[in-house]
């Protein structure tokens, strides 16, 4: 599903539908949003600022042209590229070090995906179907014929009994920080095969194993409570 926004122009801002929020973005005096970023020193650049890894100066949109870009991300997409999230609207001001911006912990669409997966794993398809469509309408996208599909991650991959169920959870919810509580639920959290590594971090390692679906206890909670055992792995 492509939630896309309107591009904003220098009189009208950009219009969000759903999470993605698509096209340049403009400051109050009317000029585009630049980012020069935090990652690799660009000593050509006056001053030396820091920038992108690939030496790019980030913008918000496809300079050059009149609608944002949109590709296809793989997992080493470089810092201006794609869209940005913009499921929690920011306050107009607002600091980074100093944001009252509301955020969605527990919401109705939570209620219904939660009942409907509890409906799907006791064997009523058709009413979990029901519920799905519904966060689906309100979205603005067709209805599902099937809660059966290929993974999100594996779209290539087999039919998986409710997988378009686990996909549309992970739509809806994208960015609430459910993700790696659904995979593990759903048996996917060890299939990190399909999983890759961010480029210019070449000490970084995927730690994998059972022992991932758990996070180790605190050294100082296990030595201030000497009654407390160290999750298995760790």
């Amino acid at each position: 599903d492509v939630r896309k926004g309107d591009a904003g122009t220098v009189t009208a801002p950009a219009t969000k539908r759903g999470t993605f929020l698509a096209g340049y973005q403009y400051k109050n005096g009317g000029g585009k949003v630049m980012d020069d970023g935090f990652e690799v020193p660009q000593p050509n650049r006056v001053p030396p600022l820091l920038g992108d890894p690939d030496g790019a100066p980030l913008n918000f949109g496809n300079i050059g042209s009149t609608q944002a870009q949109i590709n296809e991300l793989g997992p080493q997409a470089y810092r201006q590229s794609g869209v940005r999230i913009g499921k929690w609207e920011y306050a107009l001001g607002a600091q980074p070090q100093n944001m009252s911006n509301d955020y969605g912990v527990f919401r109705y669409a939570d209620i219904l995906l939660m009942k409907a997966e509890a409906l799907f794993r006791t064997g009523n398809t058709a009413e979990a179907l029901i519920l799905v469509n519904q966060i689906r309408a309100r979205a603005g996208v067709p209805a599902l014929t099937s809660l059966d599909g290929p993974l999100s991650y594996d779209m290539t991959g087999p039919v998986v009994p409710g997988g378009e169920l686990f996909n549309e959870i992970g739509r809806e919810l994208a960015f609430e920080n459910h993700k790696r509580t659904n995979l593990i639920r759903w048996g996917f959290f060890l299939d990190v095969s399909k999983w890759a590594l961010p480029f210019y971090n070449p000490g970084d390692r995927l730690e994998a194993g059972v022992k991932t679906k758990l996070f180790p206890v605190h050294k100082d909670k296990i030595a201030a409570n000497p009654n407390l055992v160290q999750n298995p792995g760790y």
